[in-house]
């Protein structure tokens, strides 16, 4: 089989509610008026937290990745992520497991890093102190040429392990953010993420690098890759999903793929705080959540 074969998607998984108003969003992304009900769902905006974004705030919220990665023997997760103040939490970012057979492993929080590829223990960790309130680019690295596991915080490298070996790969969905490992929800981090990428490939070395700014780019190597731009999110029969820009057909479907699973929401532009992003407000400049005229009277 080919790479893209290995990667191909598994159509038919499981839907579960969200519990959110994340149905709705896509009406958003392409333009079309949208009921206040669904609008105040929508994350509000921040001074720190550009659009094209995804926040993560509740422990469960995650996207069901459809088929699976093929790794080798070399990788490179990695995410720009941010931490609100007093709100942001360790968790996955990324994990495609099965018991026993498959464990690829990203997990980030404010002041721990975690990396790992089953079976290559232990798992490569970090106390890295990443400062709330700004943008952090973290990269986990295996690079047989070397013989090592790397971790990169913002192109400083903050852990490092004599590890080698094949990656295992199995047949279950990954996951970004939260993850059902068998009768157990393992969280997500809880914290604001623009941009994902998983790779076969170790793309850094050495002691330090300069980390790639804007959103990540597609190479013959990437086998997964999110941006989280509004235009990459559709409605598919009420499910929400984000394209994955690899090309490798790993669409993610959000708030999918276990009991219990809810969404990240997507962070917009709100100039007024009115809960209605710029996009389709019709004031920008007033607060007017029913967005029936511009004059916040309600006639």
């Amino acid at each position: 089989m080919n790479r893209s074969q290995l990667n191909r998607v598994k159509l038919g998984v499981p839907r579960y509610p969200t519990g959110r108003a994340w149905p709705l969003l896509a009406l958003v992304v392409i333009g079309m008026a949208l009921t206040a009900s669904a609008l105040v769902h929508m994350d509000a905006a921040s001074a720190v937290a550009p659009a094209g974004t995804l926040h993560f705030d509740d422990t469960t919220d995650t996207i069901q990745v459809a088929g699976q990665t093929v790794l080798g023997v070399d990788s490179t997760y990695e995410a720009r992520i941010f931490f609100p103040a007093g709100t942001g939490g360790f968790g996955f970012v990324f994990n495609e497991w099965t018991d026993f057979a498959e464990d690829k492993y990203f997990a980030i929080g404010p002041a721990l890093v975690q990396g790992y590829n089953h079976p290559l223990l232990p798992i490569l960790q970090h106390n890295a102190v990443l400062g709330d309130d700004a943008w952090h680019h973290v990269a986990f690295v295996q690079d047989s040429s070397t013989g090592q596991q790397r971790m990169y915080v913002d192109g400083a490298l903050v852990a490092s392990q004599s590890v080698a070996g094949d990656i295992a790969d199995s047949v279950w969905s990954p996951f970004v953010g939260a993850v059902g490992r068998g009768s157990m929800i393992r969280g997500s981090f809880r914290g604001y993420i623009d941009t994902l990428r998983i790779s076969d490939t170790a793309r850094y070395s050495g002691t330090s690098f300069s980390p790639p700014a804007g959103d990540l780019s597609d190479d013959d190597n990437a086998l997964l890759l999110y941006n989280f731009s509004a235009a990459d999110f559709v409605d598919d029969n009420g499910v929400i999903k984000v394209a994955d820009l690899s090309g490798n057909g790993h669409t993610g479907s959000l708030g999918q793929g276990f009991g219990g699973a809810t969404s990240p929401l997507l962070h917009q532009p709100d100039t007024d705080g009115d809960g209605v992003p710029d996009a389709i407000d019709n004031c920008v400049a007033m607060a007017n959540p029913v967005q029936l005229n511009t004059d916040a009277a309600n006639t």
